[in-house]
C-alpha cells in the first residue's frame, strides 16, 4: 500500500464516484467503486470512504483497469492513517 493525503474529497461525475489523493507531490484522482450506494473495495478501519477529508493521511492500493478505451485508476484498498486537524 501507497501512503497519499487526500487531496479532495468524494465526488460524483454522473454514475461514477472519485476520489482525489497526492502521492509524492503528484495528485491522482481514483474511480471509487460502488453498487448498490455501497463503496465495494476493501476499507480498513472504522472511517467509511465519505467520511475522509483532505489532508487525511490515508494508505492506498490501486489497479489500472481500462473501459471504453480509456484507462482508469481504480482503488483497490484504503485505510485511514490519521485525520487532520481540520476534520477534528
Amino acid at each position: 500500500m501507497i501512503r497519499a493525503k487526500i487531496a479532495r474529497s468524494v465526488w460524483f461525475a454522473g454514475p461514477r464516484m472519485y476520489i482525489e489523493v497526492e502521492i509524492d507531490g503528484r495528485r491522482v484522482q481514483l474511480k471509487v467503486p460502488f453498487k448498490y450506494n455501497r463503496v465495494t473495495c476493501k476499507v480498513f478501519g472504522l472511517v467509511p470512504v465519505q467520511s475522509m477529508n483532505p489532508g487525511d493521511l490515508v494508505d492506498v492500493s490501486f489497479d489500472t483497469r481500462r473501459y471504453n478505451d480509456k484507462e482508469y485508476k481504480v482503488l483497490t484498498h484504503i485505510c485511514l492513517v490519521s485525520q487532520s486537524k481540520d476534520s477534528l
